[in-house]
């Protein structure tokens, strides 16, 4: 099995954020609230519907076993007038039929905020990252920057949130697809008391790739997004907890491709980030609710339409093509104890496009073991 360079590369990168962690919780000073700190691990038997591989002959119906493993590790403290939040997490996916097409999924983060004036400054740096041993053409690093300004009015109760959001995306094998996004946000938020948070976004992003003239199948030469997010979360009757999210995304690319690779993590969200010359819509709601004191329910649910461009002078597959992408996943958790909970999974994904190849629907069941400290 050859492991791609973004593996090695999202290998290193989380075990430096692991040594921050270490460094920060080591340098807290004594008399100081002690850092909290928690690890999660899971192993899952899994069985999934019209497996959709990323072979040349991936269309069609193929049922595949499977075993995930899944693990992070979260500290959040005060070091220094900052207050630092790092996790680090790590998803395989490893399949017993199509052997060769085991995938890993990484993810690192580190956020501080400090009080500045009257409000608070954040920074966050998080990198993500996917790897597909022996196939690994849209292997992929990314890297998300983020320098914000929050300020708080009427007794907390409105918050504005101005920043600047800087994106390197960069595929090891195929560097024709690398490109770079820089980015401006402005949100509202709207507390009602401790149970009820709404809130409204609006970003404009801008990006340059690789393609030419000469190089039409790489990364859009440039192109600009214009983002709206809108959105709430309560918690009802003590127990039922609801978010809803509507994000509205028009892009507008030159030369160059309509899509680069796939989701981050296919099976959390079928949205995708390298995406281009389209308009979008999605709607995304989560629920929850603790049935006794053992057993925890929970639901995600996301629909997207997506409308590429249709310019007749770019020879692309997307071009013209219109996509309804349906994911739902349940989730039964039961809690043997403190520390070790049994975990039922459901998950539902289809598409309805305008180019019939392309249309899926896909079922996959799990039971994982799953350990908490």
């Amino acid at each position: 099995m050859r492991w791609s360079t973004s593996f090695w590369m999202s290998v290193a990168h989380t075990a430096v954020t692991i040594a921050i962690m270490a460094i920060c919780v080591a340098s807290s000073a004594s008399g100081a609230p002690p850092w909290d700190v928690r690890a999660d691990g899971e192993i899952s038997l899994k069985r999934n519907s019209n497996l959709q591989l990323v072979d040349d002959n991936a269309f069609g119906s193929k049922d595949d076993e499977l075993t995930e493993v899944h693990g992070s590790l979260s500290a959040r403290g005060h070091l220094a007038g900052w207050r630092v939040d790092s996790q680090v997490s790590g998803l395989g996916n490893l399949h017993h039929t199509h052997s060769g097409e085991n995938w890993y999924f990484a993810r690192s983060r580190l956020g501080l905020q400090r009080g500045l004036g009257a409000g608070t400054a954040e920074i966050s740096n998080e990198t993500r990252s996917y790897a597909l041993p022996d196939r690994n053409e849209f292997d992929f690093l990314r890297n998300v920057l983020q320098l914000s300004y929050r300020h708080s009015l009427a007794e907390d109760r409105w918050q504005l949130r101005g920043g600047y959001a800087n994106i390197h995306t960069r595929y090891p094998n195929r560097s024709v697809f690398n490109y770079t996004v820089h980015g401006t946000l402005l949100e509202i938020r709207r507390r009602w008391g401790y149970d009820l948070t709404g809130f409204a976004q609006v970003d404009i992003q801008r990006y340059v790739g690789s393609a030419t003239p000469s190089e039409l199948v790489a990364s859009p030469r440039d192109g600009q997004r214009y983002g709206l997010r809108l959105g709430g979360d309560g918690l009802f009757a003590g127990r039922h907890s609801l978010s809803i999210i509507y994000t509205f995304q028009s892009d507008e690319a030159d030369l160059g491709v309509k899509r680069i690779g796939d989701p981050d993590n296919p099976e959390s969200t079928q949205d995708i980030e390298a995406e281009f010359d389209l308009d979008k819509h999605k709607v995304a709601i989560h629920y929850g609710v603790p049935l006794s004191k053992r057993w925890l329910f929970s639901n995600y649910t996301e629909w997207i339409k997506k409308n590429f461009d249709n310019e007749i002078d770019v020879a692309d597959p997307f071009r013209g093509r219109r996509d309804t992408l349906l994911l739902s996943t349940l989730h039964l958790r039961y809690k043997l104890n403190s520390t070790w909970s049994v975990k039922l999974r459901y998950l539902y994904r289809s598409n309805d496009a305008n180019i019939a190849r392309s249309d899926y629907t896909a079922h996959l069941i799990s039971i994982g073991l799953h350990w908490q400290r």
